[in-house]
């Protein structure tokens, strides 16, 4: 089976999920979870067709600061766009701006809402105790913590950039149980996940490549 039809066979399968129940028993697992509970700053995202819904952990825990994606501008109507561009090598790629409510977001490319491009950035620190948490959704996920996207490439960026990766402490997989598959066909540059998140709880992904590792192009 190719990236491609892993990926339309569980974005075909997670629709028929039900979805609000099993994201509320990741909710849950998540506030029990103590890297969660000690991190001061959360990077999370907002659903897409149909992923895990963590928007209630957001309201609930105001608190904390939390960040979600917002792609680079592709209008000039940014006026500080150009400078963030040339101060981080991912520039052209995902970037994190804080919300704290829903006010807060507005629909960006792909009709994901995210954002403003204005908003307080999230800034990487290399001090532990000032280090994010980032919650990352997936198609799938495999056992060895490696993640099958949509095919775009953001989060393979975000996540190689070395100063960024320094600035985060746990990289959690946020998916649904049956959508751990067993290879998700990752590549050279792919950063596994620390954990793995679904309804049943947190797991510590396997520190091997599966059989099927290739080398090929990027595709998120």
């Amino acid at each position: 089976m190719t990236k491609m039809q892993l990926r339309k066979q569980a974005i075909s399968q997670r629709v028929h999920l039900p979805v609000a129940e099993i994201s509320e028993a990741i909710c849950a697992q998540l506030s029990q979870w103590e890297p969660f509970q000690t991190a001061e700053q959360v990077l999370f995202y907002h659903p897409f067709r149909g992923e895990v819904d963590l928007r209630p952990l957001w309201r609930s825990f105001s608190a904390k600061k939390w960040f979600l994606p917002v792609l680079f501008p592709e209008h000039s109507s940014y006026n500080n766009a150009k400078r963030i561009s040339e101060s981080c090598s991912n520039s052209m790629g995902m970037h994190f701006r804080r919300a704290d409510s829903d006010q807060d977001l507005k629909p960006g490319q792909y009709g994901i809402y995210e954002p403003d491009w204005n908003a307080e950035p999230w800034t990487p620190s290399l001090k532990a105790e000032s280090r994010a948490l980032i919650l990352i959704p997936g198609v799938a996920f495999d056992p060895q913590g490696y993640r099958l996207g949509y095919g775009k490439g953001y989060y393979d960026r975000f996540l190689g950039d070395s100063s960024i990766r320094k600035g985060l402490s746990d990289l959690v997989g946020v998916t649904f149980s049956n959508l751990i598959v067993p290879n998700v066909l990752p590549e050279k540059w792919d950063v596994p996940m620390t954990h793995l998140m679904t309804e049943l709880g947190v797991t510590l992904p396997q520190d091997v490549r599966p059989s099927g590792y290739i080398e090929g192009d990027s595709e998120d």
